[in-house]
């Protein structure tokens, strides 16, 4: 299961990602160099920080083709990259993966906690990366993931979008008691509130419901009722 995030994602900024790409992440402490051509001594595009996300085909040369989103005009940009600068997520065990995204959640609360959530990160890195948490929690049913994720969405419960929301649906649907769990678990009542309200409207659009009162739909009505459980 490849979450609709991702298709959202990449219908609301336009991108034409090639289908062989993986997605990646810049991970060595200094930036990245971005090569016009694949050879060490072409011109460079531009520098890459550590934690940009990009996507990088499968290639077992030095230097590898990779599509980013530029900040400068805001479109989808080519170039090429040291492949030792990468990590490939996709290519990593589950273990490795847990690492990066519970890494990543962390450092996401307390930048969010500070309030220096910037909208375009938002936007980009986390809503791209959050289809992958969700394929992984609901694959391995890992209920430590699982409670750094839903904090990391109670932590931007005012910013939450239509995508985020049906993120909460699907945690919902594939991990019941421990979401529920993780949900009653957030300590900030307006925060636990706000990811509720997000989450039954999640739970509408992933059931294509618009009366919450519409009895005709158990698997609906047997999640809300589930919903109207939490405590507060």
């Amino acid at each position: 299961m490849k979450s609709i995030l991702f298709v959202l994602f990449i219908a609301l900024f336009g991108l034409s990602v090639k289908a062989q790409s993986k997605l990646a992440v810049v991970q060595k402490e200094k930036a990245a160099p971005v090569y016009i051509t694949r050879t060490i001594d072409s011109e460079i595009i531009t520098e890459l920080a550590p934690g940009t996300f990009v996507y990088t085909e499968n290639s077992t040369q030095n230097l590898v083709n990779i599509q980013f989103f530029s900040t400068k005009n805001g479109e989808l940009t080519e170039g090429f990259v040291e492949k030792n600068l990468l990590f490939v997520i996709e290519n990593k065990k589950a273990n490795e993966k847990k690492i990066f995204y519970k890494n990543f959640l962390e450092t996401f609360i307390t930048n969010a906690n500070k309030n220096k959530i910037d909208i375009k990160t938002l936007d980009y890195n986390y809503n791209l990366l959050s289809s992958y948490i969700t394929e992984q929690i609901c694959e391995t049913k890992d209920s430590e993931l699982l409670v750094k994720f839903v904090e990391s969405l109670a932590s931007i419960s005012t910013y939450l979008d239509e995508k985020q929301e049906f993120t909460l649906a699907e945690l919902l649907i594939c991990m019941q008691n421990s979401f529920i769990d993780s949900l009653n678990a957030i300590p900030n009542i307006n925060e636990k509130r706000a990811l509720t309200n997000h989450l039954i409207t999640g739970l509408k659009d992933y059931y294509a419901i618009d009366d919450v009162e519409d009895p005709t739909h158990k698997e609906f009505q047997k999640n809300y009722l589930l919903i109207k459980k939490i405590t507060f």
